[in-house]
């Protein structure tokens, strides 16, 4: 608002119509008998605060279209979460419950990524028997800087958890597939050194340093499965895919009530600094035309007069409440999205209650 009219316009216009002695005395402050200025004023405040409602319910349908697709999807975790839970019940005992989820998840994939950048470097500095780096010597010393902590860490997973026989395959066969590369590098380090002649005791150093920074990289990797690991995986993976769609329809709930108390409270600054363009308008003006009988002073001028200002119905049915955001978030109940949505999770509430870890 006072982007485009600042106070001293307002007491600049006020003054310049005061000493013409606008606006007359008829002037009763309704159906626009008032100052052109504070009519411009209005026009002003009205087209900004339009700008806001229409922020503000842009918002609004935004997030309403996404819940209409996120409930379904919370509806359909939820019933994953009962099955896998009544499944394990049934195989594990009925005090079987999910596990608090790590506080440092994303630190044991970060350790694991820093295995492979390392374990990558050491692997192509020791295989140096190539002479010069290539493209071979670069595969498979990452193809071997992979296959090593990967192996360590899904096995250490599967030894903390209870659910064992697909993931062991997976485990073996990494596992498997690491030893055989070592096998194939220690046969090819072999071959080089009868073809190149080179000083075997050179390379068998390097070799065990290859060999010893590979078993450390293995065992690093296999405490980082089994500490990052759940006891129950499939039910704790059910268990965080329905916190994290709650989450997800909290923080759009969340989003709708922080648009609309944005909307509220930028109205509102508007609808005050209009006012106050008004009065700094109506004293510099009454100031300009001195000492003057009352009965010559504009009628509005005698009271308290609050500029009109027509308000968008989606905000004005708000702005007069005690407690506007409780009364908009009774309007979005009427939101076939939102009302199913808080019943569901009420449900989830009460189903998270009764098995917190």
């Amino acid at each position: 608002m006072r982007r485009y009219i600042r106070e001293w316009d307002a007491k600049r216009a006020g003054k310049k119509d005061g000493r013409k002695g606008y606006p007359p005395p008829e002037f009763d402050g309704s159906n626009g008998r008032y100052s052109d200025f504070e009519k411009q004023v209005s026009d002003v405040a009205e087209r900004d605060i339009g700008r806001v409602v229409g922020r503000w319910r842009s918002e609004e349908t935004q997030v309403l279209k996404e819940l209409k697709t996120l409930v379904p999807e919370l509806q359909v975790s939820f019933r994953r979460f009962q099955e896998q839970l009544e499944v394990h019940r049934q195989r594990f005992g009925r005090d079987v419950a999910p596990e608090p989820p790590h506080r440092y998840g994303k630190a044991f994939l970060i350790l694991l990524v820093l295995l492979f950048l390392f374990e990558g470097g050491v692997n192509i500095w020791t295989f140096r028997f190539l002479r010069e780096p290539g493209i071979t010597t670069v595969f498979i010393g990452l193809a071997l800087a992979f296959l090593i902590p990967f192996a360590g860490f899904r096995i250490g997973r599967v030894l903390k958890g209870r659910e064992k026989p697909l993931e062991w395959l997976l485990a073996i066969f990494l596992f498997v597939c690491a030893v055989l590369l070592i096998v194939i590098v220690a046969h090819g380090r072999k071959i080089g050194i009868e073809v190149r002649k080179l000083d075997p005791r050179v390379v068998e150093e390097t070799f065990w340093i290859f060999l010893l920074m590979n078993a450390v990289f293995f065992g690093i990797a296999l405490w980082d499965g089994y500490a990052s690991g759940y006891t129950h995986p499939r039910l704790q993976k059910a268990y965080e895919e329905l916190r994290r769609r709650k989450r997800q329809y909290e923080n759009r709930i969340a989003r709708l009530n922080d648009a609309f108390i944005q909307a509220i409270t930028e109205t509102r600054g508007i609808l005050s600094a209009a006012q106050s363009l008004s009065v700094a308008y109506r004293e510099a003006n009454r100031r300009a035309r001195g000492n003057v009988p009352t009965n010559e002073l504009p009628e509005y001028f005698k009271r308290d007069f609050e500029l009109p200002v027509q308000l968008p119905p989606e905000i004005a049915q708000y702005l007069g409440e005690k407690d506007p955001v409780s009364s908009y978030r009774s309007t979005l109940m009427n939101d076939e999205a939102v009302r199913d949505g808080r019943r569901l999770i009420s449900q989830i509430d009460n189903a998270l209650e009764s098995v917190r870890p």
